[in-house]
């Protein structure tokens, strides 16, 4: 049997593979924990994944003990399909609180019943820079609280000098988020016979047939039915227009979580195109980059990851063939 761990990136077209594919294929048998789909089906949720980590110790593990009342999960897992879990929270900060110990309770519960368990991983990488722009502006609201920056220029300044202690632990797990050498070699060190595919971001947006290829020989898909599900529109993209960054701001998002919103949002008689004019006006804040500083910091972004970036790719074997 076979399971397929999918650990994002965020912003690399988790989403689509969340919604458009995983769910649907005749060969996949998707697990959870976020299914766009049919949220009735999701068989794990996150919060299952986060008591499993925080439940278990590295004793646990490491002397293979298992709760008797976690066996429940077994019945989800199928041996005539490719079994899929996917989400992004271990590209996130929960990665240094949880540190893997769910999924590596799963692969020991697992192969409690089965045998010759493969447990393999899918990592769809992008362009560091723009990674970090997206999955800062989209997720601003939560982001800009946890890092105490409201001003997306002030990373690139802090990374000119010494970065102040009310900045720097925070700041700099967020960095090292997107450290694939970092990702690798711990994935590694827990999993150490799994095998580790990385698809590109760049081959997703620009070449969908390539992407799919690849997807489908790594999972021993069938390609031409696979290829035909990726014919379909991307979803949860982030909103840019004419070099104009958008986001939702703290308050303006906890206004839009608010019950008062909920009451009167369906009230409001908005054609469709004055809707979307009031959206972009009022709940979207917006920024504009120019060339010369889109230039500044892109540059160092790819000079603060530029050696773990060379080993990256040099230990796993494939080209940078997007110059990261």
């Amino acid at each position: 049997m076979r399971v397929l761990i999918h650990l994002g990136y965020p912003r690399t077209g988790t989403t689509f593979l969340q919604k458009n594919i995983f769910p649907i294929h005749r060969q996949i048998n998707f697990l959870g924990p976020n299914n766009y789909h049919n949220i009735d089906e999701v068989k794990i949720t996150q919060s299952d994944l986060n008591l499993l980590s925080t439940t278990n110790n590295e004793f646990d593990l490491n002397n293979k003990i298992i709760n008797e009342t976690d066996k429940n999960f077994i019945q989800y897992f199928d041996e005539n399909k490719l079994n899929v879990i996917s989400t992004e929270a271990y590209t996130m900060f929960q990665n240094v609180l949880y540190d893997f110990k769910d999924l590596r309770y799963f692969e020991i519960l697992i192969n409690k019943k089965y045998k010759n368990v493969k447990f393999d991983f899918l990592i769809v990488l992008r362009n560091q820079y723009e990674l970090i722009k997206s999955i800062y502006h989209f997720n601003y609201h939560k982001i800009s609280e946890i890092l105490r920056i409201k001003d997306f220029k002030l990373i690139f300044n802090l990374l000119e000098s010494e970065i102040p202690d009310r900045y720097n632990f925070p700041l700099n797990q967020f960095l090292h988020n997107y450290d694939f050498y970092r990702l690798h070699n711990k994935l590694l060190s827990k999993f150490n016979n799994s095998k580790i595919k990385y698809l590109f971001y760049e081959d997703f947006k620009l070449d969908k047939n390539n992407f799919s290829d690849n997807l489908s020989s790594f999972l021993d898909l069938e390609k031409d039915y696979t290829k035909n599900l990726f014919n379909t529109e991307p979803v949860n993209s982030r909103k840019v227009h004419l070099n104009k960054n958008y986001y939702i701001k703290s308050k303006t998002y906890k206004f839009l979580k608010s019950k008062i919103y909920s009451n009167i949002k369906n009230l409001i008689p908005f054609k469709t195109f004055l809707k979307e004019n009031f959206i972009n006006n009022f709940v979207y804040s917006k920024i504009k980059y120019s060339v010369e500083e889109e230039e500044k910091f892109q540059k160092k972004i790819k000079n603060y990851y530029k050696n773990s970036n060379l080993k990256f790719f040099d230990q796993v074997k494939i080209k940078n063939k997007f110059d990261y």
